[in-house]
């Protein structure tokens, strides 16, 4: 009876023995930089496994911007306010695809991006006498935008995938004008300082989105994107003029590509490209300051185009 149990003891060590041994292989197949205590990435196809990632990239952005007055039916393509120029920047993003009850194949991501940077600017400026002249200088600029999506995925073939989806999104751009010298119309040889100012510009945007993905092998993936939308609810703070100008919506559209190459069984190499075209329409005239015999002010419509380059590393999960 005794030696029964004691039996009944030493097979259950032996068992539970060869347990943990198994466990710890599975887990020690992954090498320490696969971060193995996050469990083994899920087993599927290389097109859903690049889009179950989170990833971090380093990127310049290169900004073109572009002011057209509304007054003059014959400006119409020639800008007030010109800035271009390439600021650094870091872009983070998330996504996923999943199934919930009966939905299969569901995909939500998000990404945030920030650039600061300095870049050219040409303008002009005037006063209430009726003087003015081109300034050229700097502008200390950050931008940020936050974007998320909502949609499907479709499994064309073992290697291509289809997403279409809802995107939402939020941006903010804050750019301070430097002062300096500037020349004056009329007047060659003179030259005046002009004060720096500052601007605040905010607005949201909505749209469609597409992308397709292809596995040209097990490990290297090639994605396409794209956005059409609109942005809605922009306004624009100018801190010298101690007002808010609220810009018309207009339309917005993105295209992209991306190379993933799976390093490891978590790691990826990312490698991007992508440009956007962002525009606003003008403000409804808004009083200057001084008193009902002032004058009145407003943001013309204008045009934002930026190139961003990236190259990052995500993990799969």
């Amino acid at each position: 009876m005794a030696f029964s149990f004691v039996l009944k003891i030493v097979n259950s060590c032996l068992l539970s023995t060869l347990f943990c041994g198994s466990a710890f292989a599975q887990s020690s197949s992954m090498p320490w930089y696969d971060l193995p205590w996050l469990g083994t990435p899920k087993k599927t196809t290389p097109v859903i496994a690049s889009e179950r990632e989170i990833s971090i990239m380093g990127d310049g952005m290169l900004g073109n911007y572009k002011e057209f007055p509304r007054h003059n039916p014959y400006a119409r393509y020639q800008p007030h306010d010109r800035e271009l120029g390439w600021t650094p920047g870091l872009t983070v993003k998330g996504s996923i695809i999943f199934d919930f009850y009966q939905l299969h194949d569901l995909y939500v991501s998000g990404q945030g991006n920030f650039d600061i940077g300095h870049v050219s600017y040409h303008g002009a400026w005037s006063d209430r006498l009726g003087y003015g002249g081109a300034s050229n200088t700097q502008t200390n600029q950050q931008k940020a935008y936050g974007q998320g999506e909502l949609g499907k995925a479709w499994r064309l073939t073992h290697n291509l995938l289809l997403i279409t989806a809802f995107q939402g999104g939020y941006g903010y751009w804050y750019r301070s004008i430097n002062s300096g010298r500037s020349s004056v119309y009329g007047y060659p040889g003179i030259s005046v300082h002009v004060h720096g100012y500052d601007e605040r510009y905010q607005y949201d945007w909505v749209g469609g989105a597409v992308h397709l993905d292809y596995a040209i092998t097990p490990r290297f993936v090639a994605k396409l994107n794209g956005f059409v939308g609109s942005t809605f609810g922009a306004h624009m703070d100018a801190g010298n003029a101690e007002r808010q100008f609220h810009l018309g919506s207009r339309f917005r559209y993105e295209i992209g590509a991306m190379l993933d190459y799976r390093l490891t069984q978590r790691w990826h190499l990312l490698a991007n490209i992508d440009y956007q075209d962002v525009k606003f329409g003008s403000s409804s005239p808004v009083r200057a300051r001084g008193g009902r015999h002032a004058g009145y002010l407003y943001e013309p419509s204008s045009m934002t185009q930026q190139l961003h380059i990236g190259l990052g590393a995500g993990i799969s999960f």
